[in-house]
């Protein structure tokens, strides 16, 4: 799936030897699970809510396949 941040704030954490770290942050606007997409593949970071109500929009694989093919400009966005 691919998610969509409409509100709120998301930390992107990926494990290091030492520990998780901080590598990012999400707000209004970003996207993330995209690559899941359209090349299967384990998730290379961890997203979590950074503080508050965070609302995402959701599109799954068959749905974004579908807007690809019947919206192209869409996959220029990303």
């Amino acid at each position: 799936k691919m998610y969509f941040v409409f509100e709120g704030e998301l930390s992107v954490i990926r494990k290091k030897i030492e520990g998780e770290k901080e590598v990012g942050v999400l707000q209004m606007g970003s996207f993330f699970g995209e690559m899941a997409l359209i090349k299967p593949r384990s998730r290379g970071a961890t997203i979590q809510v950074k503080s508050g109500v965070c609302k995402l929009g959701i599109i799954d694989k068959e749905s974004f396949l579908k807007l690809s093919k019947t919206e192209p400009g869409f996959l220029f966005v990303l």
